[in-house]
Parts: structure tokens; sequence; C-alpha cells
């Protein structure tokens, strides 16, 4: 008879994660939370950088930076890295929806607004989208 193999729950010892702390020096701000997230969806010279409301790829930065950071030549309107995302409306900064997330994917049973509430120190009010 062949030997059961022990399952791989979570929670194993030999499993290497992110802690809170290294989490907290990757995105320690909301400034370098939004660069992280400029790289990750237009790389990192924004060479694959469009329009969140009218997908063109023909955009420019902003010189002022207001409204919003970018420009699009074709629907001439405003953009950033939120435009198009389901957090475009928050007033909750992006190193917080981060960190959000991270609870929320570690904790076995998924987490409360009220324990993200103690967590982060941001009103339950805010996390409604």
């Amino acid at each position: 008879m062949a030997k059961r193999r022990k399952s791989k729950g979570s929670g194993q010892y030999h499993r290497m994660g992110l802690t809170v702390k290294q989490l907290f020096g990757i995105v320690p701000n909301a400034t370098i939370a939004e660069d992280w997230f400029e790289k990750i969806m237009w790389g990192v010279d924004h060479e694959k950088r469009c329009c969140g409301h009218c997908s063109a790829m023909d955009t420019v930065r902003s010189k002022s930076g207001r409204p919003m950071k970018y420009r699009c030549r074709t629907c001439k309107k405003y953009f950033d890295v939120k435009t198009g995302m389901m957090l475009q409306d928050t007033y909750v900064p992006l190193d917080t929806w981060i960190h959000t997330n991270y609870l929320l994917v570690t904790n076995i049973k998924g987490i409360s607004s009220m324990k993200v509430h103690r967590e982060l120190g941001i009103t339950q009010k805010l996390l409604d989208i």
C-alpha cells in the first residue's frame, strides 16, 4: 500500500510569503503605489499607455498634472492609472487598496470591513465602492 502524502493546506511553515512589514516597505506611500500600478499596466517606459476612456494610444503627460496626470489626444479627456478600473471613483489612496487586498487574500476566511477599518485606520464608509 502506498504512503499517503500530507496535504499542503494553508498555514504550512515552509511556505514563503510576504509579511505585512515587507509589504509596507515595498509600498510605503500612494506615489510609489501609483508608479507600481503604472509599470504593471503600461510597462516600464509607458510604451503601452492607453486612455482609460477610449483606449487610444495617442496620449501625453499633462504639464501641470491637473486635473489628472495624462491626457488623451483622441478624445481630449484627462485620465490616470485608476481611470477605467473599479477603483476609479474612490478617494482611498492606491497604497491603502494594495494593503487592503493583501489582508483580503492572506486571511483564510476573508476579512470584514471592520477589521480593515481597525488594521489600516480608515473609515468603514470609504471602503464601500
